[in-house]
């Protein structure tokens, strides 16, 4: 009898044991102002900005049904115009309903740079500056320049050869920068 009770729970474990994995269903919306381009999975996807109504005809989400042996997966090679920060992706993981990835705008904020010391300086905040395109700031000694900054906490940095002090305050809508 306990041979035969064995046998049953050996064969019971085994066949409960899956033999292939579930599909993972993965959204992914625009919900962006932007062209949105990107691969995922191996497939090259292009999704226009989300309309104000709902339009058939416009596609600003794309479905797919990937299985889960293939790991997480996640759109790669994004390409959009502007500034490289202006748009960041959400991700949420929703169970047994799959995984979405949203495509939302940053709001950008004023930035405003005093410098007050005699020689000019280069400013950065890793990749969130934008200024006519570039990802940097120089200011002339004893000016102050403007740009556009995608981060309400930036990490400035600045190249210079000796010590420089960087006070800076975020305000509702700006940053403020003194340089000395």
């Amino acid at each position: 009898m306990k041979k035969v009770l064995f046998l049953f729970c050996f064969v019971l474990l085994l066949s409960s044991c899956p033999d292939h994995f579930n599909d993972i269903v993965y959204t992914i919306n625009n919900n962006s102002s932007k062209i949105i381009s990107f691969n995922f999975n191996n497939e090259y996807v292009s999704l226009q900005p989300k309309p104000e109504e709902p339009d058939e005809l416009i596609e600003y989400s794309a479905e797919f049904a990937v299985n889960s042996s293939e790991g997480n997966v996640k759109p790669v090679n994004v390409v959009f115009s502007g500034h490289q920060k202006s748009i960041k992706m959400n991700s949420a993981n929703l169970g047994r309903a799959g995984i979405e990835y949203n495509f939302v705008d940053v709001s950008p904020f004023d930035l405003k740079v005093v410098n007050t010391l005699p020689v000019g300086i280069t400013i950065k905040a890793d990749d969130f500056i934008d200024y006519e395109g570039e990802t940097e700031l120089t200011v002339a000694p004893s000016e102050t320049a403007s740009a556009i900054i995608y981060t309400d906490k930036p990490k400035f940095s600045i190249t210079a050869d000796y010590p420089v002090v960087i006070d800076w305050k975020f305000s509702s809508d700006s940053i403020n920068v003194v340089i000395r």
